[in-house]
């Protein structure tokens, strides 16, 4: 039993270790980095985690972004971190395979702030009407997976200023609020 309890606390405390860090403020941002900030909310049993990636469907994303409550741990919120400017896409992934549900297209700019929106992650209950393969009508409540990313700037920027309450703030901000869903080739 004490065995298992101590590979339960390694492995969590590997997973934890590849999580979004709180950006420290002492180092200074290269020349050709942007800083990302954005919030994350999960809450679908697909979606694990999202991931800022410069591929669509990768293991080795370039930034991870924590979100949903695993063990009760909340790691949904607001994260800032730094990126080579570029384009990237901001991915929803979950599973053995991390297998990718949803991505946007986004752009970071070197020397500013990037804010990439609120993204969340939830499963809904929809009902779904259909025939069936004998030719009944059927009506089915089904749980489906449901994407937004929307601007909470306001929010988002109160949380920040008291997550690095020292940091100088006067980057420029530039909303790169992605406005519709990238279509994941199959």
């Amino acid at each position: 039993m004490k065995v298992s309890a101590v590979i339960t606390i390694a492995a969590l405390t590997a997973g934890c270790s590849s999580m979004t860090q709180k950006m420290s403020m002492d180092d200074p941002i290269p020349t050709e980095n942007g800083l990302v900030a954005m919030s994350a909310y999960c809450k679908s049993p697909q979606v694990q985690t999202m991931a800022v990636s410069s591929k669509v469907k990768t293991m080795s994303p370039e930034q991870l972004v924590r979100c949903g409550k695993p063990l009760g741990i909340n790691f949904g919120g607001i994260k800032m971190f730094s990126l080579p400017a570029g384009e990237y896409y901001i991915i929803g992934q979950g599973g053995m395979f991390a297998t990718t549900y949803f991505a946007y297209e986004v752009s970071v700019e070197a020397g500013k702030i990037n804010y990439f929106g609120y993204a969340e992650a939830v499963n809904k209950a929809v009902v779904k009407e259909y025939t069936d393969s004998r030719g009944r009508e059927r009506t089915d409540v089904v749980r489906e997976l449901t994407v937004s990313v929307t601007d909470k700037y306001e929010e988002d920027l109160v949380e920040l200023k008291e997550e690095y309450p020292d940091y100088p703030w006067d980057y420029e901000v530039v909303k790169a609020i992605p406005e519709k869903e990238y279509d994941i080739p199959k």
